[in-house]
């Protein structure tokens, strides 16, 4: 650990992040500390020690030392996107990190700093760190790197896309290229090999970079190159969260919830120790990345979270021993369907036992697997399925034209009437005629949000059959034959099958 934290040490001090400066009258310097991590591999093995020398920046004050603090994050179901983009044009993902990428970016204002701990001026131990160069830890330090390195990539031709502003593109009659930031990491792919690696050569000499060849993991998400596709999943992830839970030698479940379960608020003992349901909440939130089969059943035990009582950690419990089942499982995209943007949308009329709302359910896909997808509890009371549905469809449709407008900027414009599915033949006619009397005049403006996409020949809200609508997945615990059948549906497969058709090199 001293030695990777002397390494930390002169990279700061090479990059000249602060002067030592005498402590000004009145001056409350920002504290700082050490922060020490294993760096793993994708197959969990130990890469590096690495030490982080960070500002506490809770100690800063608006206003004084800092202003705006908004930085751009790329959504996962950008990610996603992208994966099934360069799965179907045939392009390889290659994955650059920065180190020390927060140092890159410029303040403008004086901030001062104490001095590093164990690392203290022998002949100035009184002076203060007047930072030159963000730090990590600080209010405003991403926001100041993503101008740098955005400034950059705008310097070298790439537009920045209205649909997400940590894309960027380079669209030329030589080449396409497509660069994703995710703060310090970045994936990069497009249609010509030469210039992407003239580009890491660019990047590697105006930033220090770290080139880590073909994407293999990325922000946590494992990526597997097939013979005909990617397969994406969390299973190293998924068998951590099983050890930390102590659930390794658990029974497994077919399906992560009970039939016809109603989880009441008032119902059960509290639990001694809510901190742990949260935390493992939030943890089956992060599951859910590349496992849209846990959609629901995470979304109905994350409304408990504020007092958690018995029954709930009893179905938080049975969902890890489904994810104990599947821990292998996860998304395949393959080149074997149209690259067209296509979505389904259910609803659950009253599910909720606590409050009677329905819960909303959609995912579109671009390709062969989903690339975003939601399971909602609605805001308001439905009074009749034909309500809910109808409701379930308007928020479908908002996602559909931030989602049209993503595919758009990356591709081509999406100048097709896009298809989104519905099984409910009344929801399906109340969008397509502007009908007025008792039954609908109470349901609210923003909610005919879908009518006017239908009637602009934007959407077209289509009937499917009940029991091949697999929204169901995302609105309701079903059986285990229908289960397996809508996950299969959804390209959810364990890994080995992912790779029957043999994997690629992904060296």
């Amino acid at each position: 650990w001293q030695q990777a934290m002397r390494e930390e040490i002169d990279a700061l001090l090479k990059n000249e992040t602060w002067d030592l400066v005498p402590k000004p009258t009145g001056c409350q310097p920002v504290s700082c500390k050490w922060v020490y991590r294993l760096k793993r591999k994708s197959d969990g093995s130990i890469d590096r020690f690495k030490d982080r020398f960070v500002a506490r920046g809770f100690s800063q004050h608006q206003g004084l030392d800092y202003e705006e603090t908004f930085s751009r994050v790329a959504k996962m179901a950008i990610v996603r996107t992208l994966i099934s983009l360069a799965v179907k044009m045939n392009w390889r993902l290659w994955q650059l990190g920065v180190e020390n990428a927060f140092l890159y970016g410029e303040l403008d204002r004086d901030i001062f700093m104490m001095q590093p701990e164990c690392f203290v001026s022998n002949d100035h131990p009184s002076y203060v760190c007047k930072l030159k160069k963000a730090l990590h830890g600080l209010k405003q330090a991403q926001r100041a790197w993503y101008g740098k390195i955005s400034q950059y990539f705008m310097f070298c031709g790439f537009k920045i896309l209205d649909a997400n502003s940590s894309l960027f593109i380079k669209n030329n009659s030589c080449a396409y290229i497509v660069i994703l930031l995710y703060v310090d990491d970045m994936i990069i792919t497009g249609s010509d090999e030469e210039q992407i690696a003239q580009l890491r050569k660019e990047l590697a000499i105006r930033f220090e970079m770290k080139n880590l060849g073909e994407a293999k993991y990325f922000l946590g998400l494992e990526i597997e190159k097939l013979m005909d596709g990617y397969f994406v999943s969390q299973s190293r992830y998924a068998k951590n969260m099983l050890n930390q839970y102590q659930m390794n030698e658990a029974k497994e479940v077919a399906t992560p919830m009970e039939i016809h379960l109603k989880l009441l608020k008032e119902e059960g003992k509290l639990l001694e120790n809510p901190n742990l349901y949260r935390k493992l909440s939030g943890s089956l939130i992060y599951l859910t990345i590349t496992r849209p089969d846990l959609a629901y059943s995470v979304s109905v035990i994350s409304q408990f979270v504020q007092k958690p009582r018995v029954p709930h950690w009893i179905a938080t419990k049975r969902i890890l021993r489904y994810v104990k089942k599947t821990e292998e499982f996860g998304l395949k995209y393959g080149r074997n369907k149209e690259l067209k943007l296509i979505g389904f949308t259910d609803a659950n009329w009253a599910g909720d036992a606590n409050d009677r709302r329905s819960t909303s359910g959609h995912y579109f896909l671009f390709g062969s697997a989903a690339i975003t997808w939601c399971s909602r509890k609605q805001g308001t009371v439905a009074l009749s399925s034909t309500e809910a549905e109808y409701m379930a469809a308007t928020l479908a449709a908002q996602e559909s034209i931030w989602i049209k407008s993503l595919v758009g900027d990356m591709l081509h414009k999406v100048d097709y009437t896009m298809e989104l599915f519905c099984d409910n033949e009344s929801a399906i006619k109340l969008s397509s005629n502007p009908v007025f009397h008792r039954r609908t005049k109470h349901i609210e403006v923003h909610y005919h949000f879908v009518r006017e996409k239908v009637m602009n020949k934007e959407i077209d809200l289509r009937k499917i059959h009940t029991k091949e609508q697999l929204t169901d997945i995302f609105t309701k615990a079903l059986e285990k034959p229908l289960f397996e059948k809508f996950r299969g549906q959804l390209e959810i497969m364990k890994k080995e099958h992912a790779l029957k058709g043999g994997v690629t090199n992904n060296a």
